[in-house]
Order: structure tokens, then sequence, then C-alpha cells
């Protein structure tokens, strides 16, 4: 079981083929440093210490290659093959009643900043029943924050659907936070994006 320090947890979706990638995200590194790292260090930073790992690919094989792989509570998503929902909702039947609620966060975001974090995390102890969406220039991206009152929603809901769908049905919650932080909208789908994110974002992750 998660043991949280916080009544906010955390997901880092794993669970493609990452196919335009050519290899498993979730093994590759971000200027010298793992994904899962870097992402499990920002979330450190803001108190969650055991954030929730979902993998469905090849998942047996990967476990025993995955960087500090005994710091996250790993779900394997039987469905994957079926759309991100699905790992979104493997994630919330594994969690506690008293979570108020999870941030939403994609393996090929290794360079979202950590101030980005710090105020997603700032904004979700404060709005915890609000769905709060991280903007750069007013243009929505990831990480988000699921407030617990959704739970119960994705997990009936058509495992078809989208998380877009959910939101859509439920935009009176969501709350925007403006960032400075335009990595939230950029994602690494191929090893070229790897490379020109690595160029962009880099230094100013190094210095921030």
């Amino acid at each position: 079981m998660n043991t949280l320090t916080t009544p906010i947890t955390a997901f880092i979706l794993a669970a493609g083929k990452s196919r335009r990638f050519g290899q498993p995200k979730v093994l590759q590194s971000f200027a010298g440093i793992p994904f899962l790292t870097r992402i499990r260090q920002n979330l450190m930073q803001i108190g969650i210490d055991r954030p929730f790992l979902i993998l469905g690919y090849q998942a047996r094989e990967l476990i025993p290659l995955l960087p500090g792989k005994d710091s996250f509570e790993i779900i394997i998503n039987p469905r994957f093959e079926s759309g991100m929902f699905t790992s979104v909702q493997s994630a919330l039947r594994a969690l506690p009643d008293s979570v108020l609620g999870t941030l939403l966060c994609l393996i090929d975001q290794p360079h979202i900043l950590p101030q980005t974090y710090h105020r997603l995390m700032q904004s979700a102890t404060d709005n915890p029943h609000n769905i709060i969406i991280s903007t750069f220039n007013q243009r929505g991206g990831h990480p988000i924050y699921l407030p617990a009152s959704l739970f119960e929603i994705i997990l009936r809901a058509n495992p078809q659907s989208t998380l877009k769908d959910i939101l859509t049905a439920h935009r009176s919650l969501i709350l925007r936070i403006e960032t400075d932080d335009p990595g939230i909208r950029e994602d690494i789908d191929t090893p070229e994006d790897l490379v020109r994110l690595e160029k962009i974002f880099a230094f100013n992750k190094a210095q921030k």
C-alpha cells in the first residue's frame, strides 16, 4: 500500500508502446538523467515521496530495468491498448480513501520545471476540490490535478472515454493556473523531440 505523507498523491502515466519513439520512454534519459528520476525529484520536492507509476506494454520486462523502481508504487494496466484513460482508471482503483486528489504526470515530460510542480501543488492544497490545469500563454498542458470528487465518475465511465470528456462535463470545477513554463505544452514523442527539447530546456532546468 502506498504510504502517503500528503493527502495529495501523483500518477506517472507510462503504459504506452512508445511506437514513435522506438524504445520504452520509461527507460530514457533527459540531459543524462532518467525521465523517471527527474519527475520523481520534482514530486519529492512537493512532498510526494512514493508516486504511482502506471505501466502497460511489456511491463513485466521493464520493471527490473526501471531506475529507482523501489521508489514507486507500480501499477500494471492490462487494458493499456485501449488508451490513457484506462491507465487513469487502473491507478484510481489503487488509491486509499484518504486521498484528496492526485497530480497527473506524463512520462514524456521530464523537462517540466520544479516551480511548475510547486505552483500546481500549492493551488491543489488551497483548492483541493477543483480540477486544476497548468497553462502557458493561456493554453492548457500537463501536469494537471484531479480532485477526489471525480474519482468515482472516472471509474464508472466507459473505458473508451477520454479524460477530456470528463473535464468538459465538469468544466465548472476547472481552475486554470498560468505558469512561465512552456514545457507543459511539449512532450517527447520521438528521438528528434528529445534532442530538440534537451537543447531548449536542459539549461533552464539546471538553472531554475
